[in-house]
């Protein structure tokens, strides 16, 4: 059983971000064999989230075909930035709103109003339609609980840098991760915060990968060798968990 770990040190929490968000991209429908329109998504949500929400609009919207892609935020931002001048998708469903301010910067998305927007919280829009939040996300540890007990399970992010530890974590690869990106921003922050310079930062983040016995491509990927304890503790999203 993977459980994740309420952290008992203030200073190292990682603050709660907007971290899974919806919004609208310039249309590019094609032509459908079968007579419907077809929608086109980019999402790092994962099967087990994009295959029910592709079915129940689909019973909603019988005139839709919903496609969806599964990949990691970072590298949904680059697809969308790489098809600029001919889209190719319809919506950006999730990521960090770190990840959706670069498409607002790179003029990537276009306005839309979902008819629920009144229901949100106002810090939760983009200000200019651009994307809205759909729920917020917290970065956490996580253990497999069949093998580290709640005593032994760390409590702390500095916790992760202890030699017990060496050789026993796995993470997502950063490059494709805006979760993971998130976290390790949360500690060049820190550092700044702390010291006034990115240094110590660059220092705990190479002690980390020092105890890091794998980086993995997906999440999926990253929850199955946990819970075959090819390693026993990570970092990951709580809902997620």
């Amino acid at each position: 059983m993977l459980r994740s770990r309420p952290l008992r040190s203030p200073a190292a929490r990682l603050p709660v971000a907007p971290c899974l968000t919806l919004l609208a991209l310039s249309l590019a429908l094609v032509a459908c064999g079968d007579g419907r329109e077809p929608l086109v998504l980019y999402s790092p949500h994962g099967r087990e989230i994009l295959q029910p929400l592709e079915e129940r609009y689909e019973e909603l919207e019988a005139a839709i075909d919903v496609r969806w892609l599964d990949m990691g935020s970072q590298e949904v931002f680059d697809r969308v930035r790489s098809e600029a001048a001919n889209p190719q998708a319809d919506v950006w469903f999730g990521g960090p709103h770190t990840i959706f301010e670069q498409g607002v910067e790179h003029g990537l998305l276009a306005p839309y109003r979902p008819t629920w927007a009144d229901a949100l919280p106002a810090d939760t829009e983009s200000g200019d339609g651009l994307y809205w939040g759909v729920y917020r996300a917290t970065p956490v540890l996580v253990y497999n609980g069949a093998a580290v007990s709640e005593e032994e399970a760390p409590d702390d992010w500095d916790d992760l840098l202890e030699p017990r530890w060496r050789g026993k974590i796995i993470l997502r690869d950063p490059l494709a991760s805006g979760t993971m990106r998130t976290i390790f921003g949360m500690v060049m922050a820190r550092s700044v915060a702390e010291t006034g310079d990115v240094r110590a930062g660059y220092q705990w983040l190479a002690r980390l990968d020092a105890q890091t016995k794998e980086y993995v491509f997906s999440p999926t990927l990253l929850f199955e060798k946990l819970t075959r304890q090819e390693a026993v503790v990570s970092m990951w999203e709580l809902t997620d968990i």
